[in-house]
């Protein structure tokens, strides 16, 4: 028999795991880590390096990469996951299919969706017949994520109405699967620039995700974003601006001022200022984010250094003279006609 301290050793891993999990829920993504980290640690010690548990934590860490961004850190981690948890404690099992549909996810935000595709054929084929219907859908939506990055709008659609759907019914229309469904689908419908479908979700589950998470949570602030971005498609740029600052104040009371999502909102903020005619207003901002990344406190890179680039010219030819934006819109309309023929040079 264990002695009273072994025993509780032995529960230190998962004390430890569950106060990641908290701050995990609370967005505190660097105390999540941590906590995370140290339950690792504690699992090594006292299962082994390649305990399922131990290596259900090491995914869990990966969750956390993912979450901040570290998608090449989280890849590689869950990739390892996977290998040892095929052979223990066996593909079939339901926690080595999780890990196997958080690597899925994680190919498809590194826009990897072939081996996207391939992995969820693998799960696909895997899949015990007695799986709980949760898995079953929780497959048909990622299918529908990599259909998305393939640009297959339709089909995505097709299979996310379904989804949230079902959930709704399963779950009830405050359950967190459901709400991320719907969320999906959202997306799915700006993609085919059915604008009010998508803005009618996000004004319909904002409140839902408020009392489920709280205003902090990410899906919260995704969806705070994307109402703005399509209230600035709809011409509300007002909207959007308020949208967008809100936004902004929320990364920074969490103290996450630098996390790409925040420094989106700041860039959206300059393109509705723009789009107000606040083209100095605008600049000054956009010029803020080029200081502070000159200065290293932020890293503008990926989607969000494409962004800037489009805002920052946009400014430009907004506080250009009209004569000149007239010239260029000339030469530019210009390019686009194909060139006349050359004469002919027969006799």
């Amino acid at each position: 028999m264990e002695s009273v301290p072994n025993l509780i050793q032995m529960e230190a891993p998962g004390i430890k795991a569950g106060l990641a999990n908290i701050y995990f829920a609370l967005n505190q993504w660097n105390l999540a880590e941590i906590n995370y980290s140290e339950a690792l640690g504690l699992a090594e010690s006292y299962f082994g390096t390649n305990h399922p548990w131990t290596l259900y934590m090491r995914g869990s860490l990966a969750t956390v990469y993912k979450s901040q961004s570290r998608l090449e850190e989280a890849k590689r981690v869950e990739q390892q996951v996977v290998a040892l948890m095929r052979k223990d404690p066996g593909p079939h099992h339901e926690q080595t299919l999780l890990v196997m549909r958080n690597l899925s996810d994680t190919y498809v935000l590194l826009d990897d969706l072939q081996e996207a595709k391939r992995l969820q054929d693998d799960i696909e084929s895997l899949r015990p017949p007695s799986s709980a219907e949760s898995d079953i859908l929780e497959d048909k939506s990622n299918l529908s994520h990599i259909l998305y990055g393939l640009k297959q709008y339709n089909e995505a659609q097709s299979v996310q109405e379904e989804v949230s759907a079902r959930l709704r019914i399963l779950k009830g229309e405050d359950d967190a699967a459901t709400l991320n469904s719907r969320w999906d689908l959202a997306k799915t419908y700006a993609a085919l620039e059915q604008y009010n479908e998508a803005r009618r979700i996000h004004t319909e589950d904002l409140p839902r995700h408020i009392r489920l998470y709280s205003k902090h949570h990410d899906l919260t602030l995704k969806t705070m974003s994307e109402s703005a971005r399509l209230s600035s498609r709809q011409g509300h740029h007002d909207l959007a601006q308020r949208r967008y600052e809100e936004v902004s104040r929320t990364w920074t009371e969490m103290g996450l001022q630098t996390h790409p999502s925040a420094l989106k909102a700041r860039v959206g903020i300059a393109l509705a200022q723009l789009e107000q005619g606040n083209a100095d207003d605008a600049n000054q901002r956009l010029k803020g984010l080029r200081r502070e990344a000159d200065e290293g406190i932020i890293q503008i890179k990926g989607s969000l250094a494409d962004e800037m680039k489009i805002a920052t010219m946009l400014v430009l030819m907004a506080k250009m003279p009209q004569g000149l934006r007239d010239l260029l819109e000339q030469l530019s309309n210009g390019m686009d006609q194909p060139p006349e023929s050359a004469p002919s040079t027969e006799s």
